[in-house]
């Protein structure tokens, strides 16, 4: 192979996600524009957008993009008209599994949000959820399938109406058993650095959520609402694979709404595509100095 065919790959590894550990891959970067849904459809996506399905088994829910005057900009509002039994919400699927099998592999979710009926929703400890999650091979792949309810994960809580979460009561290890995703009897709670979160407002706020493999049996797990940090580890049976985003309202009589925008996923690991082109790319330059050598 002539030495000059190689420079497209490594062109094209050039504009790519920048490879090492030190820096963050881009997985998901949704500002439910047109450029990420060309539409307006939340299900169809382009670019670096993802599809987003609502998980309402027992309750009526809508889920659309809309133009929010407070966010100024679109946004993506879910609305909970007859709240049910179950945690009912979002399921954000990836295009393929991210593995922090490595120390100092690290996985972000972060976004802004805003609740939209703070007050009618009341003083629930944790009304607001999210979290990553490993589907354990039954993908959702459409609205209000029952498939997440054996999905296995890490995931924290926000209060709603004023109330925080206690310091035992922020982040759980989901195992995935038949209990719905984001709540019931297959959970534990690892013990939070600080008490939760509460917010009583319809304000703009920011989250991210961070999974960082510490060592080969630790699993750091980071919530920062607004600047402020809580941090737990989970040193039991670690969960290391990522294929969904999950975020929901939690079990209240009246469910809580609210908006998202900017949901951005990153990463220290590449997607395999990335990291297949990385070492096509690599291999084309080791060829070129042996070339350049005889």
């Amino acid at each position: 192979m002539p030495a000059f065919r190689c420079l497209p790959l490594v062109a094209a590894l050039s504009l790519c996600h920048d490879l090492t550990p030190a820096h963050a891959v881009t997985i998901v970067n949704d500002g439910f524009e047109t450029t990420t849904h060309p539409t307006g459809d939340r299900t169809v996506a382009s670019g670096t957008g993802a599809a987003f399905y609502t998980r309402a088994l027992s309750a009526t829910q809508t889920l659309t993009i809309t133009n929010d005057a407070t966010f100024g900009s679109n946004v993506l509002a879910f609305d909970d008209t007859t709240a049910g039994g179950q945690s009912e919400g979002i399921i954000i699927p990836l295009s393929s599994s991210i593995n922090l099998d490595n120390t100092g592999d690290y996985l972000t979710l972060s976004f802004s949000f805003r609740y939209t009926n703070n007050s009618a929703a009341g003083a629930n400890e944790a009304n607001f959820r999210f979290g990553l999650f490993n589907s354990q091979g039954t993908a959702v792949t459409g609205d209000n399938q029952a498939a997440s309810a054996n999905d296995a994960g890490y995931y924290v809580q926000v209060g709603s109406g004023g109330s925080a979460t206690a310091s035992n009561n922020v982040f759980y290890e989901e195992t995935g058993l038949t209990a719905p995703i984001l709540g019931g009897t297959d959970r534990t709670s690892k013990t939070a650095s600080s008490t939760g979160f509460g917010i009583n407002d319809d304000a703009i706020h920011t989250a991210s959520f961070t999974l960082t493999r510490t060592s080969a049996t630790v699993m750091g797990l980071s919530l920062t609402i607004d600047g402020t940090t809580i941090t737990a580890s989970d040193t039991t049976t670690l969960i290391t694979s990522f294929d969904e985003i999950a975020i929901a309202n939690g079990f209240g009589v009246t469910g809580l709404d609210f908006m998202l925008d900017n949901v951005v996923l990153t990463s220290s690991v590449p997607e395999p595509s990335v990291a297949a082109l990385s070492l096509l790319a690599l291999s084309c330059l080791i060829f070129r100095r042996r070339r350049s050598t005889t």
